[in-house]
Formats: C-alpha cells, structure tokens, sequence
C-alpha cells in the first residue's frame, strides 16, 4: 500500500493491495473480501484511492470469520502508513490523525457519507491521555529500555453480511405479576445476549420507570419468540435494540392515558386494549443501502459503524527484543 499527503498533511491519495488465503472452503470469501476494501483508511477523509482486494482457495486450513474479520488487516495497512507518513511530514502523530479524520460532508473510502462523525471528539477524548503518555515515554525511555507510544483507529461495520436488508423482531408484553416480558432469539454464544437483551429493554422502556427484576426474558423459544435473527457480526444490539425500541413505543402508547400517567395490566384488560407488541426493524428502512460494487468499490451495505479509537503504551528491550504493553 502506498498514501501521499500535500505539504499541510492532508491525505490526498491512497493505493493498496490485499491477498488472503481462503483455504479449501469458499464459505464467507465474498463477505470478508469487502472488508478491506471498507475498513482501510477509515475513519479518514482519503479524496482519491485505488485498491484492489483478491481471495484465493487453496490446499490450505479453511479461513473462518471471526470478531470484526477483514478490518484488523485493514488498519494493519493503513494506520502504519498513517504512522510513516506522519514522520516523513515531520508531523505528530496524534496531530496528522487530527487533520485527516472525516468530518461532517466528507465521504468513506467507498464514497458514501459517514453514518454519524464522533471522530473529533473521540479524538479530543483522547488528548490528554496521549499527552501524557508522551510524556512518560521520553522521561523513562533508555538506550537499554525504549518506550514508545502507538494509535491506531478502527471500527466495524454493525449488522451481518448483507446488512442492507436485515430485519429484527421482538415482541414486549404487560403481565399481571412481573411487569414486562421480552421476547426475542437473541442468541447467547459467549457475548451476553441475555445481558444485551435486557440492557436495550430497559433503555426502552425508560419513562415507565422499570428496573431489571420488572423485565422477565423469554429467549430463543422459536415456539413463543418472533424472529430476531442471527446473533452475529455486531448486529443483536443494534437490530434488536432498535426492534425493542419500536415494540416498546406502541405498548407505552397503548399503556398511556390522556393525562399522561399509564394504565395498568387490568385497566389494559377491562378496556380492552392489547397488552403484547411487536416491533420490527428493517435496514431497507435506511435510504440508499446497496451492494459495493465490485469493480469500483462504491457502495452503502451497512447501516450503522463502530468507532474506536486505541492507545498503546510499550517498552522494548534491545538486548533480548522482548516487547512489553504497559498499557
């Protein structure tokens, strides 16, 4: 990969070049082919890339997708080059980050909009610990013992391949005794869907007042539960909380009386008013969503990103070469 900048440090143009190793399967290889050509360079403001990103099957293990797959690889790529790019300019580090993150107009390597634009004050967030890290690293840094300081942003794309047209639905429901009962299939396969579920039910359900024992949680009963889709690819809290969220509006709007208080089960029940809602969230909702092209790489598939900003503190040894993050 290659990146250039004017004399100002704005980033004027980036090219790159991905290969993987698929191994003997092809399941997923269209997916995670579109992840470097998404994640490279982002969050930034590149005006002009040409890239390429190749998958190959071969005799080899077979590649499987794990958490946040293909972007790692991206910002492997392009934090670095921000990181050489930034020497060669003479330019802080944290300070050429600051001059290149997108900003409310500017467009993602695929030249769509950014969703939402936290970069600025992620970046401001992260000032005073970079200062003072830098600051560390020098007084501590020995010709024996070298400190050094690394940043790197990252984020993901939120809903599963093919967000584009992904769909949630779960269903709330009053009782008599335990106040709230949610229905979903959010999955727990080591990440807390239980815990997930529970948190987006209570942030929904919020002007009624609700604690965690006034929310029973009917999970993966495909007998009793809608259908919320897969639990994968960052896509539960988001799909499943915007469904929680749309469930929850029309029971408070059933519950709510014209003074503004809310009824209870049994004056839901003697006015005859249903006391069980489902609501269901649908990405072709989202103006605009399509496929990357796959020979110009412009394209919309996911309706919402993550952000993250990633500090790291290390020590190295010169004898032995022995790396060490302090923090």
């Amino acid at each position: 990969g290659r990146v250039a900048c004017d004399a100002n440090g704005t980033l004027t143009a980036a090219e790159f070049d991905f290969g993987m190793d698929h191994g003997g399967y092809s399941w997923g290889g269209d997916d995670k082919m579109t992840k470097p050509a998404r994640f490279v360079f982002f969050p930034y403001m590149v005006p002009h890339a040409a890239g390429l990103v190749r998958v190959a099957n071969t005799n080899h293990n077979f590649g499987v997708a794990y958490r946040s797959y293909g972007s790692p690889q991206a910002y492997t790529l392009s934090e670095a080059l921000m990181d050489m790019l930034a020497e060669k300019a003479g330019i802080d580090p944290f300070e050429f980050r600051w001059r290149n993150i997108a900003r409310p107009g500017d467009t993602n390597i695929n030249s769509y909009p950014y969703r939402v634009y936290p970069m600025e004050e992620i970046m401001r967030k992260m000032k005073p610990f970079y200062e003072r890290a830098m600051k560390e690293a020098r007084e501590q840094d020995t010709p024996e013992l070298r400190r050094g300081i690394g940043l790197a942003w990252g984020g993901f794309n939120v809903t599963r391949a093919g967000g584009y047209a992904d769909n949630a639905t779960v269903a709330l429901e009053l009782n008599p005794a335990n106040p709230f009962t949610k229905f979903d299939t959010w999955q727990d396969v080591g990440q807390g869907g239980d815990i997930g579920s529970l948190m987006v039910t209570l942030e929904a359900l919020k002007p009624l007042g609700v604690t965690p024992d006034d929310i029973r949680l009917g999970q993966n009963d495909t007998k009793l539960c809608p259908d919320s889709g897969m639990s994968a690819a960052s896509r539960s809290h988001y799909m499943n909380g915007n469904a929680t969220l749309i469930a929850a509006e029309k029971l408070m709007n059933a519950m709510r009386k014209p003074d503004g208080t809310y009824r209870t089960y049994d004056e839901m029940v003697k006015e005859g008013i249903p006391t069980k809602y489902e609501g269901i969230y649908e990405t072709t909702a989202t103006a605009g969503l399509c496929r990357l092209d796959p020979n110009t790489g412009i394209g919309d598939p996911t309706p919402a990103y993550t952000y993250a900003l990633n500090l790291a503190e290390v020590e190295v040894n010169t004898k032995t070469g022995k790396t060490r993050v302090i923090r």
